[in-house]
């Protein structure tokens, strides 16, 4: 692992981001104890620390999420990215990790674990993830060639994208024409 990007780990991100917040708070606070009774508050000891602490927070932010695009987009490095990305292993993050780990499995071409946690991430509650793990069957299944079970899949993916009302899904939509248009022998 780079140790350039252990800064960007997600738990010690959102450290740093409560840390930099906080230490924005400081000089408020001593400015408000510290005051004389007959003294007038200044702004600036009140909200120039706190604009500064946010505009480091937005820094940090974006800086984040440039290095994880940059990864994901250009430098396909999703062993970083599920390092950088994982959260701890509890129930609420369960799903979240196993989408991580899907996409490395794709991407190192270990299509078998790419099934296994497919079919993990389908026992999730939220229609996003059950979204993710079908594509990512219907993709993996029509690499490794076994066609004659893509179909159902597409079908019950179909239906979960009238549930689903998002803008980007209808690229997916196409894959899926081009997908049944090729097992069906329609070139």
């Amino acid at each position: 692992m780079n140790s350039v990007h252990k800064n960007f780990y997600y738990y010690r991100f959102r450290c740093s981001i409560i840390v930099l917040f906080l230490l924005g708070l400081v000089v408020p606070c001593i400015h408000l104890f510290t005051i004389e009774e007959s003294t007038s508050v200044s702004v600036k000891y009140i909200f120039l620390p706190i604009l500064l602490s946010l505009v480091a927070i937005l820094v940090m932010t974006t800086s984040r999420k440039l290095l994880l695009g940059k990864l994901l987009a250009y430098d396909l490095d999703f062993k970083t990215i599920y390092m950088i990305e994982r959260r701890k292993n509890n129930k609420k993050n369960q799903y979240h990790n196993l989408k991580l780990l899907t996409s490395v499995c794709f991407f190192d071409g270990n299509f078998q674990k790419v099934l296994s946690y497919a079919s993990d991430i389908l026992n999730s509650p939220n229609i996003n993830d059950v979204f993710y793990a079908r594509h990512l069957q219907i993709i993996t299944l029509f690499i490794v060639g076994e066609h004659n079970k893509i179909l159902d899949i597409i079908n019950s993916q179909k239906d979960l994208l009238h549930q689903i009302k998002n803008d980007t899904l209808n690229d997916a939509v196409d894959y899926y024409a081009f997908i049944n248009s090729y097992i069906s022998g329609d070139y």
